[in-house]
This record gives structure tokens, sequence and C-alpha cells, in this order.
């Protein structure tokens, strides 16, 4: 039968109490035997390995009062080795959800098991009838200990849905449904637990923007930033200056950063260009002269047409983005009408 079983598998991998071979043979029912044999402890090993090595599962389907059995021994067994507190909702114990059976034992259970998991020091109070403030309480302890984004819609902490009932109490928020004494308890928590996402970003868009608005207000250049926080900064720009080059930023954001400077949007490194390049033409073009310019600011002329001469080179070389060569190409237009 074994063999049998073996050829059965090449065609059909899932062998049920009905099935038959091509001759007729009930190799359903032997399987089924094997599995009785197995449950009663009566298969000869040997055989238990034959039938383990075609991947063949002998655990037969338990019914309710073993299930009830089993799970109460595990439950039991984890405890003793890993503590109470280590049995939390998502626990898994010899691929068996025991946190989840004691979660729904204690919603749905019947007292003879509620008792019984009680002597191993598990609360069994069911937690469907806490109070609103019971389960705020168990809320701010859970973004207290793992913050609020960790906080998802189908988050359950001590057994409470805490997830569905932030999401259900920010649907009636934007719907001005939501009880005032609520909100204000929510907001105490945290002042931004009821926000949606779009309101998140919109709050952290702003918050970046008075960030690089501070940072430029104190004649500081977007260029080379070394230190943590500008370099979030120049970051944070950078991604405004792709969504602005794939048309994604939106008008009243590209209006606020251009505010902040004409040239901002510009690429990093033809922002950084640029602004090396309206410091080396300011020298130039001044209206002093540039010698006499040089030599009240104390500047080395060499460096400047160093700059200038190097400039024109990448220029013929192709070497300048689209953007510095029409700078380069202006400036030396201005320069030559300048000399006539």
């Amino acid at each position: 039968m074994h063999t049998l079983l073996k050829k059965e598998l090449q065609n059909n991998t899932k062998i049920t109490k009905t099935t038959k071979t091509k001759d007729g043979i009930n190799i359903g029912t032997w399987l089924d035997t094997q599995r009785s044999l197995h449950k009663n402890k009566k298969l000869h090993k040997n055989r238990e390995l034959m039938l383990l090595s075609l991947g063949i599962k002998l655990q037969v389907n338990l019914n309710s009062a073993e299930i009830q059995k089993r799970n109460l021994e595990y439950i039991k067994e984890f405890i003793s080795k890993n503590g109470l507190e280590s049995l939390v909702f998502n626990t898994v114990y010899k691929d068996v959800k025991i946190g989840v059976w004691v979660a729904d034992q204690r919603n749905r259970g019947n007292e003879d098991i509620k008792a019984k998991l009680s002597t191993y020091g598990l609360d069994m109070i069911k937690k469907d009838t806490l109070s609103k403030d019971g389960k705020l309480k168990i809320l701010k302890e859970f973004i207290t200990l793992n913050g609020l984004d960790s906080l998802r819609k189908n988050t359950i902490y001590k057994d409470t849905s805490i997830g569905s009932m932030v999401h259900k109490d920010k649907g009636l928020y934007n719907k001005d449904k939501l009880d005032k004494k609520i909100h204000d308890k929510y907001i105490a928590i945290h002042k931004d637990i009821l926000l949606s996402k779009e309101e998140k970003i919109k709050i952290e868009w702003n918050n970046n923007y008075l960030k690089l608005q501070n940072y430029l207000n104190e004649d500081n250049l977007l260029i080379n930033l070394k230190d943590k926080e500008h370099k979030a900064i120049y970051t944070w720009l950078n991604f405004q200056r792709k969504k602005n080059t794939l048309k994604e930023l939106t008008k009243e954001r590209k209006k606020k950063l251009l505010i902040l400077d004409d040239d901002i949007l510009l690429s990093g490194a033809d922002y950084a260009w640029y602004m090396n390049f309206k410091e080396k033409t300011k020298v130039l073009n001044s209206s002093l002269g540039f010698n006499n310019y040089c030599k009240i600011n104390k500047i080395r002329k060499d460096i400047i047409l160093l700059w200038k001469k190097r400039q024109i080179e990448n220029m013929k070389k192709n070497k300048l983005s689209t953007f510095q060569e029409e700078k380069m190409k202006e400036f030396i237009r201005l320069e030559e009408l300048h000399d006539k």
C-alpha cells in the first residue's frame, strides 16, 4: 500500500478519505487508518517514518475537547518556561496560536476553561467590557512604549483592539461627531493621534520648511552641509527639487519655496554652482571695477580669473549642465557689451 500511495501522490497531492487508485483501491481509507493508529500510538515506527518521507501529515484533526486539552497543556508549559508576561496576543507555541486562543476564551469561552486558565495566573476578564477610559489607558501605555508611528488599524494590545478604536474615532472626528471629552482625552495622550495621514504629511512639510527658512535667515548657503540637522534639511530640499522636476510639487508649495530664494528649486549641483557663480561674477562685474573691488575687499584676482577660465573651458568641453551653460553664455555676452 505504501508503494501505491507513493504512486498516487505523483498525480494527486491531496489524498482524502474517499481517494481511490485507478484500480479502485481505496487508498484514502487505508491512509486514514494509519493516522488513527498513529494517534493511538499503535503505528510501527518504521511505517511512520516511511509515511513521513512521502510528506504525509499523520496528525489527525482534533475535536474541540482534544484541542482544549492540548492548548491548556501548551499554555501551562509555555508559562513555566517563559513566564506569564511572555504570553501575549500573538504568541505561537509549537505551531499553535495560544495567545489568540486565550483571547478567544476570555471573550467567548466557557467558565470551566476560564477558571483553569485563571489558575495559571492569566487575567480572564472580558476586555470588551472595559470602559472607554480603560481602553484609552491601554492606548496611552502602548504609545508610551512603542510610539504613535507603531499604531496601526489592526493593532491589538493587551487583548484590546486599540487600533480599530482609534480608526473609528478618527472617522467621527473628521465628521465633527466625536464627543469633545473623548477628543480631549485623545489629545492628552498625543496631540497628533487623531490627525489623518494627509494632515501629518502637511505638518511635517511645514516643519521642514520652517527649518529651511530659519537656516537661510542666518545667511547660510545650502552647500557642503555637514552636521546632521542641516544635512536633513538639504536632503528634504533635494526631494522637493525632484518633485518639482517631475511636476509633482504643488503650486502652493512651489510658491512658498521660491519666496525663500528664486533659485532654490535648482538641482543641488546647479544650486551650488550658481551660488559660486553669483559670488564670482559680482566681483567681475563690480561698478568699482575688477581691480579696485579686489583691492578694497582683499580678494585674490588670480583665483577669480582662474575660475572664469575653467568655466569657459568646461563649457567648450560640454561639461556644464544646460543651466550652467546658459548662465555662462549670458555672462560672457554682458561682459562683451560692457567692454564695447
